[in-house]
């Protein structure tokens, strides 16, 4: 079972790994093959499988920059709850390609919004 925090859920979604490095690319690549071959998704708070091929977690925490940390938490309570989900549950990746299916633009303007990755994403706002 794949283990993802709550910005993970949506994030994974629209972006590959890039702008971090090679490990941290193939790790993110590794967990997109796995959930769209079935494996079971179960969201956790905190760092989750994505995190741990990340160079800068360091402690159980993100040292990305001074303020990634608490940025971090906060997109991930703000993923789940638009998401509706709470640590423990668990889903398919195929079941929650369809949830974000229906996720209002809206949503993706603030969720998105100052991400340090958004030259490397692909969601709805950029078709």
């Amino acid at each position: 079972m794949i283990k993802l925090r709550g910005h993970h859920l949506i994030c994974l979604n629209y972006y590959d790994g890039d702008g971090i490095d090679e490990r941290f690319k193939e790790n993110v690549q590794l967990i997109k093959k796995k959930m769209a071959e079935g494996d079971a998704v179960k969201v956790v708070e905190g760092p989750d499988d994505v995190c741990e091929g990340c160079k800068y977690l360091k402690d159980f925490t993100c040292h990305y920059s001074l303020s990634s940390e608490d940025e971090v938490k906060s997109l991930d309570n703000l993923a789940l709850k638009h998401l509706k989900f709470a640590a423990g549950d668990s889903i398919r990746f195929s079941d929650l390609k369809k949830i974000l299916s229906f996720i209002p633009l809206e949503f993706y303007k603030e969720f998105c919004s100052g991400c340090n990755f958004e030259g490397y994403c692909k969601n709805p706002l950029k078709n």
